[in-house]
């Protein structure tokens, strides 16, 4: 699943993504300017798959929590 990150500081920043579709947490260096990551999602049980942006010192730029629903089992 492609994920859109726009960093619009001059440093490069963390993106974590954990939760729903994910074996573990996965943890991305985003330059400043867009960037396209790749989550190897697998959709086998529904849940909240959580995106976090991370300056260097911790600081939270931007939180978003995103349902997974999975269709063969609705």
């Amino acid at each position: 699943m492609p994920i859109e990150v726009d960093n619009n500081t001059q440093e490069p920043v963390t993106l974590t993504a954990s939760g729903a579709g994910l074996a573990k947490a996965q943890t991305f260096t985003v330059k400043p300017g867009h960037q396209s990551m790749e989550l190897g999602l697998v959709a086998a049980n529904p849940g909240v798959l959580s995106l976090a942006l991370k300056d260097g010192r911790g600081k939270l730029l931007d939180q978003r929590d995103l349902p997974v629903h999975v269709v063969s089992q609705e």
